[in-house]
């Protein structure tokens, strides 16, 4: 028996359909794929969370790209966490197969287009492959609060020793760091013109008080710099 593929972070991504994410645990067994991921925010998790469609819809979409990356293995998914322990997720193919619809649906459109259709939601909006660019996602993003998203003016940046970029970034409500970006999401956009950053699908990372802190960038993380600040409404400027 070959011995199991263990995958922690693993970021996949199905090129059909576009839909992409970071899997937290990836076990690949000889006949089946395990797809695990970690509920371990600030707040307890509930069995109402759990069932949620939000929850529902990240699973779905792992599944999803798991079992076409992986036909010849069965699927599970489980989402684990400290006050729910293991609780399985069962698939449902048909729902998959709505979400790659709703995907594939935006892709055909003209730019204009998807954003007079768009309809932001953060279970669907998380996957979609031109989140960063549609201004309906970031207005609702921004108003709600959602919580892998960062939007405003650069007033620092700092270069580690492997390379990786930090932006301090002055939101309108408070100054905060995106840290380990990698050089090649940036490359070519770093000149002192461009001095507004916005970036989706990141990791907000809260002190001991439940305050955010910082984000950190996962390996699906999308930044963009420009000259021009995102939605100044949102941001707090009034011109």
């Amino acid at each position: 028996m070959a011995p199991n593929k263990i995958f922690p972070e693993e970021a996949v991504r199905d090129s059909a359909s576009g839909i992409r994410g970071v899997i937290d645990l990836l076990i690949i067994e000889e006949e089946t794929a395990h797809v695990y991921d970690y509920k371990t925010g600030r707040n307890a998790v509930t069995a109402a969370k759990l069932a949620s469609d939000s929850v529902r819809t990240q699973m779905t979409a792992y599944g999803l790209v798991v079992s076409r990356l992986y036909p010849d293995r069965q699927l599970h998914l489980a989402v684990v966490s400290p006050s729910q322990g293991i609780v399985e997720v069962p698939f449902d193919e048909e729902y998959g197969r709505q979400i790659v619809d709703r995907v594939q649906e935006f892709a055909l459109l003209s730019e204009a287009g998807r954003d007079q259709l768009a309809k932001p939601d953060s279970s669907y909006c998380y996957y979609c492959p031109r989140r960063l660019r549609c201004e309906p996602q970031w207005q609702a993003a921004l108003t709600a609060g959602w919580a892998d998203v960062v939007a405003g003016e650069v007033v620092d940046k700092r270069v580690s020793d492997n390379k990786r970029l930090s932006y301090a970034v002055n939101t309108g409500q408070g100054l905060s760091w995106v840290l380990d970006a990698s050089p090649e999401r940036t490359e070519g956009l770093e000149g002192s013109s461009n001095s507004y950053l916005r970036g989706v699908r990141l990791n907000r990372v809260y002190n001991e008080d439940g305050v955010d802190v910082h984000y950190r960038a996962r390996a699906d993380t999308e930044l963009m710099l420009s000259s021009q600040p995102l939605m100044p409404q949102y941001l707090g400027d009034e011109d």
